[in-house]
């Protein structure tokens, strides 16, 4: 009999950007290949977000308090919030994602050396 796996067991593995603002953590779920053109304000929030809400604890799925983002960032409005998270905030993305842009990288280095490398001997 296999034994029950709770949510507690499990690794998460979330694109997270967080800040510390007051006291309080703020984290928004995001796409990570969209952030870039986020950023360059080339899409909108809606398609960057994965969830459009704001969290205290994203990998527990903790709300951040509505009182508290009315104090600190002037609005209790989600998608406002998260702009600022995403914009100011700090950006993680995870283990397997940094793991294949890194391997995208070097493939695309390989493919360059290989398309204007010369052989020595033979010019």
């Amino acid at each position: 009999m296999k034994p029950i796996k709770t949510y507690d067991q499990e690794r998460v593995h979330l694109n997270l950007a967080k800040m510390k603002k007051g006291g309080e953590h703020f984290e928004v779920v995001f796409h990570p290949d969209k952030i870039m053109d986020y950023r360059k304000k080339l899409i909108d929030i809606k398609e960057v977000l994965v969830y459009e809400q704001v969290y205290s604890d994203a990998k527990k799925g903790l709300d951040a308090s509505m009182e508290h983002m009315k104090s600190l960032f002037g609005t209790s409005d989600q998608l406002e919030v998260a702009k600022i998270v995403l914009t100011e905030g700090e950006i993680q993305f995870t283990q397997e994602y940094r793991e294949s842009k890194r391997k995208e990288k070097k493939n695309r280095i390989l493919d360059i050396i290989a398309r204007n490398a010369i052989d020595p001997r033979t010019g």
